[in-house]
């Protein structure tokens, strides 16, 4: 808190879009994700990094299946719904297919191939003013993000 704030109540409103109905009032926990730090280099062994990648993707399936039970025991079936959109996502028939290209023909650290492909979507949903497909280009780079973290092992 700002020192000149002291012994002042302050109230602050936030707005952006809910996941449940209702109003929160609590204190605010600031949340800041540290990202990996990824290095670009070849490979001698695609077929290691391709199994590398198979097991990110298997990985990441199994905790959004995990969070989208958990949600839907905990708040409901409505509030899981944005993790069956990740599974959708994660399972697109050109997400994977991508990178696999790119790791055949260029022979790159797959994890470097999805921070590049993460890069280039956000750079090209940056140039979108629609927030309804903004808000869903996010869920896209999400779901990258996971992919990533079970790749680098990064939480």
């Amino acid at each position: 808190m700002h020192p000149s704030l002291k012994g002042f109540d302050v109230e602050l409103k936030l707005k952006g879009i809910p996941v449940s109905p209702g109003v929160a009032i609590g204190p605010a926990f600031p949340f800041h994700a540290s990202e990996a730090v990824i290095s670009r280099h070849t490979v001698e062994d695609v077929a290691v990094e391709l199994e590398r990648l198979n097991s990110a993707f298997d990985k990441s399936r199994t905790e959004l299946e995990d969070l989208r039970d958990q949600t839907s025991e905990e708040l409901g079936p409505q509030q899981a719904a944005i993790f069956n959109a990740h599974l959708e996502l994660l399972n697109d028939i050109a997400f994977k297919p991508e990178i696999e290209r790119r790791l055949k023909d260029e022979k790159i650290n797959v994890d470097c191939l999805v921070q590049e492909l993460i890069d280039g979507y956000t750079k090209m949903m940056d140039q979108i003013e629609d927030p309804m497909f903004r808000e869903r280009s996010m869920d896209f780079i999400d779901v990258g993000r996971r992919v990533l973290n079970s790749l680098t092992d990064h939480d």
